[in-house]
C-alpha cells in the first residue's frame, strides 16, 4: 500500500484493504459488546450495590461501638479524657507550627 509516508491510498488499494477492515471492526464490535452486556453490567452493578449496602451497615455499627465506648470512657475518667485531649492538642499545635 503507499510506500511513502504521506502518499494518498489508491482506490485499488482502498478496495483491497476495505474486507479486512471491515472484519476488523466486526471484531472490535462484537468484543465490546461481549464485554459491555447490559445483563451482566447490571448484574455486576446489583452485586456492588449490595456488597456496598452491607459494608456501609458494617461501618456504621462499628462506629456506634466505638462512640459508645467512647463516651463510656470520659463517663467513667473524665480528669484523664481531658488530659488526653489538652495533650492531643499541644501535639497537633506543634506538627502545624512546624510548617
Amino acid at each position: 500500500m503507499g510506500e511513502e509516508p504521506g502518499s494518498a491510498l489508491t482506490i485499488g488499494e482502498l478496495a483491497l484493504a476495505a474486507p479486512h477492515q471491515i472484519d476488523n471492526a466486526a471484531a472490535a464490535l462484537d468484543q465490546m459488546g461481549a464485554y459491555l452486556n447490559r445483563d451482566a453490567v447490571s448484574s455486576r452493578l446489583s452485586t456492588l450495590e449490595a456488597e456496598f449496602d452491607k459494608l456501609s451497615g458494617k461501618v456504621k455499627d462499628s462506629s456506634k461501638v466505638a462512640v459508645d465506648r467512647l463516651e463510656a470512657e470520659v463517663t467513667e475518667r473524665p480528669l484523664a479524657a481531658l488530659a488526653v485531649a489538652f495533650g492531643v492538642g499541644l501535639m497537633a499545635a506543634q506538627l502545624l507550627r512546624r510548617k
